[in-house]
């Protein structure tokens, strides 16, 4: 594990929220499902005592090991289908959806990589899960791929364990409402800008959820540095 993530000890477990998510987390587990995982927003909002604003949870897993990925993509759909709908946690569910991670189809893959992802958004009462499945599975891929989100009050996730990991800055940034970019991707977005490059998926990410913590109330104090320290924006 990087030098950058730590064991955030002082994640409030007696939110009711945080039990809510260790059994959905749970269930995923028990039903077959790898290394599945919570991140991001919900975390932050159960840190800093914003419960009621909580609408859904950001989740990522493996595929399941039972299923069969060289199956078309109506059997793999068909397989989840069937998993959670034995499942007494989500077999209430309204509303199941499937898409893929590109927007086309309904399972993404890439034959030169080997990935193969989908998205699952299962609406359960007044909450929705969007679950990230890949065959990539891991927590520590999993953590890797969270770290590179775009600051440190992003990163955080948390394991069906109920143990929660995260940036060494999430705790001050999160309790100071700050929204510290890593400086590696603002310097690739400001390239990409500078140079007149198309801007590609990761960078308009970004800046979309730039935007979306500036309307949440967010600052924005510096970069954040490979080494945690924080460079001023002036």
């Amino acid at each position: 594990m990087r030098d950058d993530i730590i064991q955030l000890r002082e994640f409030p477990t007696d939110s009711p929220i945080y039990q809510e998510i260790l059994t959905t987390l749970c269930e995923f587990n028990n039903l077959g499902f790898q290394g599945p995982v919570i991140q991001g927003g919900a975390l932050r909002d159960i840190f800093i005592g914003r419960e009621k604003k909580i609408k859904d949870f950001d989740m990522l897993a493996g595929f399941p090991a039972s299923i069969d990925l060289t199956q078309n993509d109506d059997a793999i759909i068909r397989s989840i289908e069937e998993m959670l709908a034995n499942s007494s946690l989500f077999s209430d569910a309204q509303k199941i959806t499937f898409t893929s991670m590109d927007g086309v189809g309904q399972i993404s893959r890439n034959e030169e990589t080997g990935y193969i992802g989908c998205a699952v958004n299962i609406m359960l009462g007044n909450r929705e899960v969007s679950l990230s499945l890949t065959n990539q599975v891991g927590q520590l891929q999993t953590l890797q791929k969270v770290i590179g989100t775009c600051s440190p009050v992003n990163t955080i996730i948390m394991d069906h364990t109920g143990d929660v990991y995260a940036h060494k800055n999430f705790a001050i940034d999160a309790q100071n409402k700050e929204f510290n970019p890593f400086f590696t991707q603002t310097e690739r977005l400001a390239r990409s800008f500078t140079e007149k490059v198309d801007v590609n998926f990761e960078e308009m990410n970004f800046s979309y959820r730039s935007q979306k913590m500036a309307d949440k109330g967010y600052t924005t104090r510096g970069f954040t540095m490979p080494n945690g320290e924080v460079k001023p924006l002036f």
